[in-house]
């Protein structure tokens, strides 16, 4: 059984529930007693490569929501062609769209918390220099 989408969607765009606190509308609570079990049930499910990165990537995203992070680990805020190297992508791809961290471009940023950024190479980060990890002749790294 999945969520009732439908129910979901109606409810963040109300403009006179969508900032309040989920606990207190039995609807959410409701929803989220059946999407809790189809996580677990996945996530045992899935191999152990993926299964830890989807755990980290959701237990960040909780300590940044509650706060909980470290100042020097909390979001920074990234300019319209910012090249950052290294933006964790997922790790649920659709097709042959990138995932795990690479390095990306910032194309949209108005100061708010979010921004649209694009991947500019596949490759892989090298843990040890920070630089992405490159392929000649099919790859350049070019600087900023």
């Amino acid at each position: 059984m999945h969520v009732n989408r439908t129910l979901l969607d109606r409810l963040k765009k109300d403009v006179s529930v969508k900032r309040t606190l989920s606990h207190g509308h039995s609807n959410i609570t409701g929803e989220l007693g059946k999407i809790i079990p189809l996580i677990e049930n996945h996530v045992k499910q899935s191999s152990v490569e993926k299964s830890s990165n989807w755990m980290l990537y959701k237990d960040l995203w909780l300590q940044n929501e509650s706060g909980h992070l470290r100042s020097s680990a909390r979001h920074r805020n990234y300019t319209r062609g910012s090249i950052i190297m290294s933006i964790d992508w997922g790790t649920i791809n659709i097709g042959t769209e990138i995932r795990y961290p690479h390095p990306g471009v910032v194309l949209y940023d108005q100061g708010e918390d979010w921004v649209i950024a694009a991947p500019i190479t596949a490759a892989k980060i090298n843990h040890q220099t920070q630089q992405p990890v490159i392929h000649p002749p099919f790859e350049v790294l070019a600087f900023k």
